[in-house]
């Protein structure tokens, strides 16, 4: 049975990013296409693909920049510092957001 590929105007249309981002995200060895049509050189994606989107996407919300998200998805790096660098950026994640909040309501208010 032959696996189901996406196209990369469909993965970034699914995940609310330019197929630019996506093509980026490539040039830097992060997210590599299962194939690309040598003829029209359409990239296609394999569903695994498609989590390591969705992962790249959670951490760069969390603040890291993509040399680091190549590194995490690697697995470089991925001892007790990257956990709490992980920790971290997710602590001020959500401080920032709740201070964006509490802003909101004091202008509303």
């Amino acid at each position: 049975m032959e696996e189901h590929l996406m196209k990369i105007g469909e993965i970034a249309a699914f995940f609310n990013v330019s197929v630019k981002a996506v093509r980026i995200y490539e040039k830097k060895g992060i997210i590599r296409p299962a194939r690309i049509d040598k003829q029209t050189g359409y990239r296609y994606y394999t569903a695994d693909q498609v989590q390591q989107l969705n992962a790249l996407i959670e951490l760069k919300g969390l603040g890291f920049s993509l040399n680091e998200i190549r590194e995490i998805m690697q697995g470089k790096g991925m001892t007790g510092g990257w956990q709490n660098a992980c920790c971290r950026k997710k602590c001020a994640g959500r401080r920032a957001s709740v201070l964006r909040k509490i802003k909101f309501q004091s202008l509303t208010a």
